[in-house]
């Protein structure tokens, strides 16, 4: 009997704890069932989406749940259901509601900015309620390719073995759950745990992920400027389309309009509570790299000016490639835990927070059938045209995989980049590494070879040989690097090598002179023979100040030309120049460079033009003594400088770099070598920046053993001159005016002034004019593609 009763209470309790499945149909009053509909379970902090069939399902534990059904331009409907034993499908009807319009003594426009002003105003207190969640999301996609370009689908056979074609006006389904932790202001950690289906990834997460790291709230909203931004009215014009009363709470729809056409600018309607000028509801449109997306997002309050998205729906339409097709995303969000207290990142000691992750679980893509039937919270269409097929994804597809890539691109020997030991050969680019007429052809290659130590320290090596043709002899050298801190980027360097070097590192690249000293039969570039050992350490103390030391010999001779090989057979070739000179030196060297208030590292920060930072400062010293080799150079020189990226607003900025220095206890061997020389070049194609280098100067022109100042200071706008065109708009290039200025005793001044369009900080086109002591001295129009900062030279 004893045992008749537990198995009742067992059997009983079980009933009790098994989580029930809600199932819910919501149409509007004819019957049609409603996409996208928002429905909030305010007892779990849980949002449900429905799919195209007007459905959601969500598992819970039996008992009582209050239901909110939300879309724009319908009237709000709470239900309560009970979750118990039966699985029957809830219905539920939604009713138009009423856009009021009859506001009549007020224009539009100021109507409008009245309200946006009035959330702007609180905008602050809501982006900073919320100091920490945790985030269990639920997203299906389903893509539809209405048109595949030839070109594509026999790529995508070669690579993948199957035409992408053959899923033209078919769906393609994909479904991911993942977990996200946010911690305050915009630090998105996001865990991909399940993923079902075939949609690129790139297309997810451009056209679905991005915006869901940002609050509306911000300054930035994901990759765009928001509409509630301090400056929102610099960018975006605000009309007034009306407003909705449901259940006594009004709702202001607001027409957001872009004033130019730019991808980061949003379109689209904000739907405001008058009583707490809160989101309630926003649909957004943006455009870029051939993606048009309408991102409707559904907010709940949760209490304490706590406002937070609880569903996204995503329109993606796109044009890639002559490949045209739809996306739908459908996101779900429940909050697990919500918390307006401070709190901090708990990352290990070496490293440095990222502000946006995304991680895959590695058994994501081997869930089974009952994980997703826990977590899935939309029915699976029942649509023979819902495939779950494996697409090649382009962004998996590794060229260096084919033979030929291996040969062209360069492949590892041994190892790989996961593996301990690696060794790797790079490619036809460094077999033909140089042609000059004072060398020859370069025959041979560079390698790359990595040893991790302990997963926090590592031996970096790259060793090169080659065989120069002209002078009939062997270069070669080791650049070997000890990275002993990850966090305070210590790195303890050897160098060594046997090589020609340019008279002016700074100048033209030697793969500018490669070609036109092989095609043309014309030379840019001087060259000596470098014989050179070097020993140096770098580390930073802290996030602020990092410094540096180096000592080293060199035996440094002048050479002469020993070929005069181009196709074309012309004879334009200048002698070199210090053929007989010998003048070796022994040096070293200390720097520090700071930079104040700066999150960044320095070595992050030190690349200025990328991120907006706080000012970088440098000096360093540099002496060059002894008298044990042959005609020693020697001399003392303390130059200093600093560098500043200024952020106008969200399209315009500044930069500037300052530089000046001194030599002094100058001996009488001191040779032009050590001069100190200057970035420039005077071609048409230009290989150095438009922003920090002379155009209109000869690359020996100007030098100096004295002293000398120079100012780069560049203005950098989305919207200057030409993007005012409208079918300039959105464009991806920028405006370019730049100052460019030298100061020496030899030559007094020297200014470069132009304009210029860049489509990154690397490659552009411009117009220059030059003074010398302010008379005009050149213009000429100049094309720019920075090799140096690709690390090609």
């Amino acid at each position: 009997m004893k045992s008749i009763v537990y198995i009742y209470l067992l059997l009983l309790f079980s009933n009790t704890v098994v989580a029930q499945t809600i199932e819910g149909l919501i149409t509007d009053t004819s019957g049609k069932p409603l996409d996208a509909v928002t429905v909030i379970i305010p007892l779990l902090n849980q949002g449900l989406i429905t799919n195209a069939e007007g459905r959601f399902k969500v598992k819970v534990n039996p008992g009582n749940y209050t239901l909110i059904c939300r879309h724009p331009g319908y009237k709000d409907v709470q239900f309560t259901i009970v979750a118990g034993s039966d699985n029957r499908v809830e219905e539920f009807v939604l009713k138009k509601d009423t856009l009021h319009t009859g506001l009549k003594d007020i224009s539009q426009t100021k109507l409008a900015e009245a309200i946006i002003r009035e959330s702007i105003i609180k905008a602050p207190s809501y982006f900073d309620a919320v100091k920490w969640y945790e985030s269990e999301n639920y997203q299906t996609g389903i893509l539809t390719l209405k048109n595949v370009h030839s070109l594509i689908d026999n790529a995508s056979y070669r690579f993948g073995k199957v035409h992408v074609s053959e899923f033209k006006d078919k769906a393609l389904f994909q479904e991911i759950y993942y977990k996200t932790e946010f911690i305050f202001p915009d630090f998105y950690k996001t865990t991909v745990d399940g993923i079902n289906g075939s949609i690129p990834g790139n297309f997810t997460d451009k056209g679905a992920m991005d915006i869901q790291n940002g609050s509306i709230y911000a300054n930035r909203f994901g990759n765009f400027i928001s509409p509630l931004s301090h400056n929102a009215f610099r960018f975006y014009k605000f009309r007034y389309i009306g407003y909705y009363n449901n259940e006594g709470n009004v709702y202001h729809r607001i027409r957001i309009e872009p004033k130019v056409k730019d991808p980061e600018l949003l379109s689209g309607d904000l739907y405001i509570e008058e009583s707490s000028w809160k989101v309630y509801f926003a649909v957004l449109k943006s455009e870029s790299q051939g993606l048009e997306t309408t991102t409707s997002i559904s907010y709940h309050d949760f209490g304490d000016d706590i406002s937070l998205p609880v569903s996204y729906f995503s329109d993606v339409k796109f044009n890639l490639l002559l490949s045209k097709g739809i996306i739908r995303y459908y996101t779900a969000v429940k909050y697990d835990n919500i918390s307006r207290s401070e709190i901090e990142l708990d990352l290990p000691e070496d490293e440095e927070p990222v502000k946006k992750q995304v991680l895959t679980n590695e058994l994501a893509s081997k869930r089974e059938d009952a994980f997703w039937d826990n977590h899935r919270l939309q029915p699976l269409i029942k649509d023979s045209t819902y495939q779950m097929i494996s697409v090649p994804d382009r962004t998996h597809i590794n060229f260096s995989k084919f033979w030929l890539g291996k040969v062209m691109l360069g492949d590892y020997i041994a190892g790989n980049d996961t593996t301990r030991f690696s060794l790797k050969y790079n490619g036809v680019k460094y077999i033909f590494r140089d042609y000059n007429y004072v060398d020859g052809f370069w025959l041979g290659n560079k390698f790359d070879l990595k040893y991790d130590i302990n997963g926090k320290t590592n031996i970096e090596a790259y060793p090169y040989i080659y065989y120069v043709t002209g002078r009939n002899r062997i270069l070669g050298g080791s650049d070997i690097t000890y990275n002993y801190n990850r966090r305070r980027r210590g790195q303890l360097a050897l160098n060594f090598g046997s090589r020609s070097d340019d008279f002016n590192n700074l100048s033209l690249t030697r793969y500018q002179n490669y070609f036109a000293s092989l095609v043309f039969g014309e030379n840019y570039n001087f060259f000596y023979q470098r014989d050179f050992i070097n020993v140096s350490n770098s580390i930073h103390l802290n996030k602020k100040i990092k410094v540096a030391a180096s000592i080293g010999a060199e035996k440094r001779s002048g050479l002469s030309n020993h070929t005069d090989f181009n196709i074309l057979g012309r004879n334009r070739i200048k002698d070199n120049i210090f053929p007989n000179d010998r003048f070796d030196r022994t040096y070293y060297s200390v720097g520090v460079s700071y930079s104040p208030n700066s999150y960044y590292s320095i070595t992050e920060a030190l690349d200025m033009y990328e991120k907006k930072v706080t000012p970088v400062l440098s000096i360093e010293y540099q002496e060059a003594f002894s008298s044990w080799q042959t005609n020693n150079s020697t001399y003392k020189k303390l130059k200093g400088g600093f560098s500043h990226n200024i952020e106008l607003d969200y399209f315009n900025w500044i930069d500037y770099k300052v530089e000046g220095g001194v030599f002094f206890d100058k001996g009488a061997n001191m040779h032009f070598t050590d001069y100190q020389h200057f970035g420039a070049s005077d071609l048409l194609l230009n290989l150095n920046s438009l922003f920090d280098s002379f155009l209109l100067l000869d690359n020996y022109e100007l030098q100096t053993n004295r002293y000398w100042v120079n100012l780069f200071l560049n203005y950098s706008g989305k919207y200057v001159l030409m993007k005012y065109i409208p079918f300039l708009q959105g464009k991806p290039f920028t405006e370019n005016i730049h100052l460019k200025t030298l100061f020496t005793p030899d030559i007094k001044s020297y200014v470069e002034t132009g304009y210029s369009i860049s489509f990154n900080r690397h490659f552009g086109i411009g117009t220059f004019v030059s003074f010398h002591n302010a008379k005009t001295k050149k213009i000429g129009i100049r094309f720019s593609l920075n090799l140096r900062a690709f690390k090609f030279t």
